[in-house]
């Protein structure tokens, strides 16, 4: 099922969000869109509805991050161009802060480009990305580069 988003501001007008790979380029370019009506930054929520009887979850969008440029580009067999666009999502559900890591490819041929998007997208909660990243840190991974 696909994920299902929209966006609310604070007049409580709701509205369908049409293109989520857009949406969070946008918001990871710090483009915010703003309400007609009341002129406030509309706030995109995402409802995800899992398996193994979890169900649906309603969460708001806190903050977008994707790399600089995109994840890796390279040429097809068939010479068409393939780039990947990663995208780490902060959430904020009833149940505490998530993580959500999205993905897409896009693949370009004579000017059309066509969105793939990735369907196993980890969703995790705060403290066990968190926890992660802390391992892999203190295993030497994970840390800033230094400045050359």
């Amino acid at each position: 099922m696909a994920t299902e988003r929209y966006f609310i501001c604070n007049c409580l007008q709701r509205g369908y969000c049409a293109e989520l790979f857009g949406a969070l380029r946008d918001l990871a370019e710090l483009r915010e869109s703003t309400c007609p009506i009341c002129g406030a930054t509309k706030q995109l929520h995402l409802i995800f509805q899992f398996g193994l009887d979890v169900g649906s979850l309603d969460c708001k969008v806190l903050a977008v991050f994707s790399p600089a440029g995109e994840g890796g580009k390279w040429q097809k067999k068939t010479g068409e161009i393939a780039t990947f666009f990663p995208f780490l999502v902060v959430l904020e559900s009833d149940e505490g802060q998530k993580i959500w890591l999205p993905y897409w490819h896009t693949v370009e041929k004579a000017g059309h480009v066509q969105k793939k998007y990735g369907q196993w997208a980890p969703f995790i909660d705060d403290d066990a990305f968190r926890s992660l990243v802390a391992q892999a840190q203190r295993s030497g991974y994970l840390r800033e580069k230094a400045a050359a």
